[in-house]
């Protein structure tokens, strides 16, 4: 059977009614999404000092170019990907008892997911550093600490996380 979506760069659905920051990412430039994770994600060791979403980002960075911009940008994208990934374990458990409640936070998760991308994203629009740091400093920051706090939530079970719990040795 032939497959006609081989061009396809964008899922416009999972861009703009994206319930995460990774949906929104691989639904925007999806034959660029798959390049970077078949060429860099997929190639990152497991045991170093950066992760392969962290290396992806960088490596995307460096794609688009030396404009301070897209490297903020794309550091903020990493951070709210992140982010969004340790709410989802912390909160997503607690919506999930009735159809109201996951609508609810379906709802919640798209604008959350609307806003940060449009914060992160600005960056790539302004590409000079003075209009980004000036562009943040309206909203005195606030979101920028808030996604970079979140993204350091030690969730138990994780990878290097306090909470984890010790494994039997015999």
């Amino acid at each position: 059977k032939p497959v006609w979506d081989v061009c396809k760069n964008i899922r416009v659905f999972d861009v703009e009614f994206a319930t995460n920051a990774k949906m929104l990412i691989t639904g925007w430039n999806v034959t660029g999404s798959l390049w970077l994770r078949r060429v860099c994600y997929e190639r990152v060791p497991p045991k170093i000092w950066i992760s392969p979403h962290s290396a992806t980002f960088v490596l995307s960075s460096i794609w688009h170019g030396f404009y301070p911009g897209y490297y903020l940008s794309l550091v903020t994208f990493m951070f709210v990907n992140e982010a969004a990934r340790k709410m989802q374990k912390l909160l997503r458990h607690h919506f999930q008892t009735s159809p109201a409640k996951k609508c609810l936070y379906d709802l919640a998760t798209i604008v959350a997911t609307a806003l940060s991308m449009h914060l992160a994203g600005s960056c790539f629009q302004l590409l000079m550093l003075d209009r980004c740091i000036l562009f943040w400093s309206y909203f005195y920051y606030v979101p920028m600490v808030v996604v970079v706090m979140v993204s350091f939530i030690p969730i138990p079970g994780e990878h290097g996380s306090k909470g984890k719990t010790l494994e039997k040795t015999h």
